[in-house]
């Protein structure tokens, strides 16, 4: 047992020995912090790349699908906004017009098929304003339809 106490002092002897004998530790240095201007270098040219790679993936999908808004089985006649997130779009497609309203989800409203009104329609494509008129007249024509069919329905043979 008396050897114990002798073996520990001689290790804390050998620990100072080592403290006392090791260099000198110097601090080291922090490592230098880039320029502000170098920071906006590397940011910029950041920038660049990504801009770069997203021009070129639009030229890649452009080339993969033909623009379907310019071809002739397709194209939006006119969109009339009705509020937030709300809107009817007159589109025509494959011979047809649809009458579509968007909301929360796509419905469409009324398909026009009678060539007299989907040249009516076509006429004033570019005219703003006369889509807002067409657009009030196809509503009311699908308002009276639906009035006459409920009128039926409900086998009534006068107005509400």
């Amino acid at each position: 047992m008396l050897a114990w106490p002798r073996t520990s002092l001689a290790v804390a002897n050998s620990v100072e020995d080592a403290v006392r004998h090791a260099p000198p530790s110097t601090p080291s240095a922090p490592p230098p912090e880039p320029s502000l201007s170098l920071s906006f270098l590397k940011l910029g040219l950041g920038l660049l790349v990504i801009l770069a790679l997203i021009w070129l993936a639009s030229r890649w999908l452009r080339g993969r699908w033909p623009k379907a808004a310019g071809s002739d089985s397709f194209r939006v006649l006119g969109v009339l906004p009705l509020g937030p997130g709300k809107a009817v779009h007159l589109i025509e497609v494959a011979d047809r017009v649809l009458v579509l309203g968007v909301a929360q989800d796509i419905r469409v409203l009324e398909v026009i098929e009678d060539p007299q009104r989907k040249q009516s329609l076509q006429r004033e494509e570019g005219k703003a304003p006369g889509f807002d008129h067409r657009l009030a007249e196809v509503l009311q024509k699908m308002a009276d339809r639906r009035r006459t069919w409920l009128q039926r329905q409900r086998g009534m043979d006068g107005d509400d």
